[in-house]
């Protein structure tokens, strides 16, 4: 699996590859607490602009941005998720959430992180790494379901994005889907985690995404 050296069964601190962070937390928790209400609607319609990578994005009425706090209390039950599995201490420190948004089971999720890498070939294994690591995770904490992954690119506003797909079938009639969304930009691994609930599909949550766009800095 990489360069991801486990610990021995004794508990030990160690560092985990930063790209293994920069959607896992969040992701995690919210993959496996899909059905959870964790904030009220809102009807103010927003624009957020993020300068240090230059993207703009407009989250609809009906979706709601999940304030600070929630959001730490989501990444530190996620962390423990991932820490279970693995049997080792991760470390968050550099993985800035932008938002996390949410509309019944269904959110969205942007993160940024600074990064240091040789080529994009390096960026991508590294990616592989991060998928690996995930998927694993699921399967601890939701051993009974059925896993499904797909790799492939998409451009949104003409960048282009590495998309892993991961499919989850806890019965035959409940499946959701886990999208991951990673591209190099302006020396950040900028990264959009999505998860489609149960009785949603992607369909309203890619529209959101794929009209956000890139803008020039001034």
């Amino acid at each position: 699996m990489g360069d991801l050296i486990l610990p021995p069964p004794k508990r030990k601190c160690v560092s985990v590859v930063r790209y293994f962070m920069k959607y896992l937390i969040t992701t995690t928790l919210l993959a496996i607490a899909t059905l959870q209400i964790l904030a009220q609607e809102t009807d103010t319609s927003r624009i957020l602009k993020f300068p240090k990578i230059f993207w703009s994005i407009e989250i609809p009425q009906t979706y709601t941005i999940i304030d600070s706090s929630e959001t730490a209390e989501i990444n530190k039950r996620g962390q423990k998720a991932i820490e279970e599995s693995f049997n080792a201490k991760i470390n968050t420190k550099r993985v800035v959430t932008l938002f996390t948004a949410k509309k019944g089971a269904s959110y969205i999720i942007a993160t940024i992180e600074p990064v240091r890498v040789k080529n994009y070939s390096e960026y991508k294994n590294k990616n592989r790494q991060v998928y690996e690591v995930l998927l694993k995770t699921m399967q601890d904490q939701i051993p009974t379901a059925k896993f499904d992954t797909t790799i492939s690119q998409v451009k949104i506003d003409g960048h282009s994005f590495e998309k892993f797909k991961m499919t989850v079938a806890v019965t035959k009639i409940q499946k959701y889907d886990v999208i991951m969304l990673s591209r190099l930009e302006n020396g950040y691994d900028f990264g959009i985690t999505y998860l489609c609930g149960i009785t949603e599909t992607c369909s309203e949550v890619e529209e959101i995404i794929n009209r956000s766009f890139f803008y020039k800095p001034k």
